[in-house]
Order: structure tokens, then sequence, then C-alpha cells
């Protein structure tokens, strides 16, 4: 966690030193995966297909640091759920099906460009950057059971820092604010290679729709 507090003192920082920032707070829903990735692990469709989707959640503090009317920098301190559920069957004649969530919670760390074009009373805007993710908490649950999954180096582990790219698109209006975006998780979350037949890594994916509000309306 001094991670963490070391990051929201320079977040506290930035916004005390900023001039013209837009300090505001949005939440919203999460529908993320796992998507597994290799150079030469076989039948990764097949394993692919076993992942599906999951709901969670993201809320956090916001901030937009303009240096022109269209270009500004977006940032944020949110605390957003990521997961999968994992399902196969087992068994030829009775086959018997397993399945397994996975839920883990980031403190998730945006850094974006933004550029917005206001069209009469609304603005439109879209983002592309980067995002850094420091892992708070791991479950893996199903019908039966809840384990906490440890973040360290050993077998099963998982590794509490993930990183990616984010993009999205939106909608202002006054003080309020909709919007969708995506993130593309570049890290595997496994703390440990995995895969008898080749090395195979984990990674977030995430399809996030937010609505959000302005504290203070930024100046046009």
């Amino acid at each position: 966690m001094k991670k963490s507090t070391i990051l929201l003192f320079l977040f506290c920082l930035i916004v005390s030193v900023s001039f013209g920032q837009t300090i505001g707070i949005k939440a919203g829903y999460n529908q993320s995966n796992t998507k597994v990735v290799s150079s030469s692990f076989p039948r990764l469709d097949e394993i692919n297909a076993e992942y599906t989707s999951i709901g969670g959640f993201h809320i956090g503090p916001t901030i937009d640091i303009p240096f022109s009317k269209l270009l500004a920098i977006e940032s944020g301190l949110l605390l957003s759920s990521k997961g999968n559920l994992w399902e196969r069957e087992f068994g030829a004649d009775s086959p018997i099906l397993i399945s397994q969530k996975q839920k883990i919670y980031y403190l998730h760390i945006p850094l974006s460009l933004k550029a917005a074009l206001k069209i009469g009373a609304i603005t439109l805007y879209g983002t592309g950057g980067a995002y850094l993710g420091i892992g708070l908490k791991a479950f893996l649950q199903n019908e039966d059971y809840q384990n906490t999954t440890d973040f360290g180096n050993d077998f099963g582990d998982l590794n509490r820092l993930d990183f990616g790219l984010t993009y999205g698109a939106g909608v202002e209006y006054q003080n309020f604010s909709i919007g969708v975006s995506y993130d593309l998780g570049l890290r595997n979350t496994n703390a440990s290679p995995t895969g008898s037949n080749g090395v195979i890594a984990f990674q977030n994916r995430s399809l996030n729709f937010s609505v959000g509000y302005r504290f203070v309306k930024k100046a046009d």
C-alpha cells in the first residue's frame, strides 16, 4: 500500500499546482475478460473459448489538465474490478461442467491525451493513452468456495502491477459526462509462466461505461 500512498500524494500535488484543472468524479460498469496469448502454445482458440466476461465497476476522482482549448491530459484514481469466468467440461460419457470466477480489484490510474470538440451546448471528446493498475485484492470463487489469491512470485500468485493501453470517447454537457472506454492489458496477470507446451500469458481486457460529474466547470 506504500505505492498507493505515494501515487495518491502525487495526484494531490498535481491538483494543487495545476492551472485551469478540472476536478471531477466518475463511476460506471466494467465488462471484463481475460485474453490468453502465446507465440508458441497450441489450441489458443479453444483455451480462450473457455473464458467469458463478467460484470464489474469503477469509481473514483478524475482530473483534466488542459493545455489548449482542444487538448488536455486526463487522469484519475479509480477503484476498478476486473476478472473472468472460466468454464470447462470434464468427462466424455457424462460430462461435468466446472466453472470458476476470478475477480481482481485494482487501483486504476489512467493517463490519456484528451481531444475535445465543442458543438453547440455539447462537447464531443476522444481519449487515448496508457494505464497502470495496482492490485489490491483478488479472489477465486465458485458455488462452493471463495479463496483469496495472493500477489507475489510463487506459483499461482498474481502480479500486483498491471499496465496497458486505454482509449475511449464520450459526450460532455455542462458539468456532466457519459463515456465508453476500452482497456487492453499488456502484462501477464499471472506471476509465473504457465503451460507445458509453451509459455502463455493472461492479459486483462475491459470495456467500461462511465458517467461523470465535474466539480469545477472548465473555462470555454
